[in-house]
């Protein structure tokens, strides 16, 4: 079957959830480089032998979701002459989540945190906002000139997943804080333009893992230390 794609537009973020299979965040996963989750522990959630973990009440994630919005407009006004940047559709604005899937391999399902076209070349790209909290030496190293290489698989994933994307950019909202208690912030961009090599090795991963769920064939068992 040719690669295509397909938008679903999800009433509530309930109905967005069962329809999502394999997201950006589930990438790094699968490749044995998140810091966040084993792949065996995913591989238990997508069989229904184990209950993902509901973080959506954490401060830090519903600060990272209040964030999202600003910190695109940020972008968009600070490099409003080199990109168009189209927002997500959200229930608040739209009535509904859009969800692009792959119709040639319905596991493979995207919401980017936004899309930009390049005004100059005219080439679609993917926009991602992040939120980081750097309280140690090694964070503000992960980030020190590039995003830390478990971030680089998500967006690049959805390149995989809405076909047309030729590059990336994640915005990056920095929170500080010293010993003293003392609070500051800043902002980077970080433009990638990853190869057709790194966005087909991200797809055939995927695909190799979903094969793997589907025949019930689980990752070995990962002991996190």
């Amino acid at each position: 079957m040719e690669k295509s794609v397909q938008v679903l537009k999800c009433t509530s973020h309930e109905d967005w959830l069962n329809k999502r299979v394999i997201g950006g965040s589930d990438v790094a996963v699968i490749l044995g480089i998140s810091p966040f989750k084993t792949k065996d522990k995913l591989y238990r959630e997508l069989i229904g032998k184990e209950k993902p973990e509901d973080i959506s009440d954490k401060e830090y994630v519903k600060f990272g979701h209040e964030a999202e919005e600003p910190l695109r407009k940020i972008f968009e006004l600070l490099f409003r002459e080199d990109y168009e940047v189209i927002p997500p559709a959200t229930i608040e604005k739209d009535g509904y989540i859009e969800l692009y899937q792959r119709v040639d391999k319905p596991f493979m399902t995207a919401t980017p945190d936004g899309r930009l076209i390049d005004k100059h070349s005219k080439e679609e790209g993917i926009w991602e906002g992040k939120t980081v909290h750097v309280i140690t030496k090694q964070k503000r190293e992960e980030w020190d000139g590039k995003i830390p290489e478990y971030y680089y698989p998500q967006p690049t994933y959805y390149m995989a997943v809405l076909l047309k994307p030729k590059f990336f950019v994640l915005s990056a909202l920095f929170l500080f804080e010293n010993s003293e208690g003392e609070k500051w912030q800043t902002i980077k961009h970080y433009l990638y333009r990853p190869s057709e090599e790194d966005v087909n090795f991200v797809e055939e991963e995927v695909t190799k893992f979903w094969s793997d769920v589907e025949n019930r064939i689980e990752p070995p068992f990962i002991l996190k230390l």
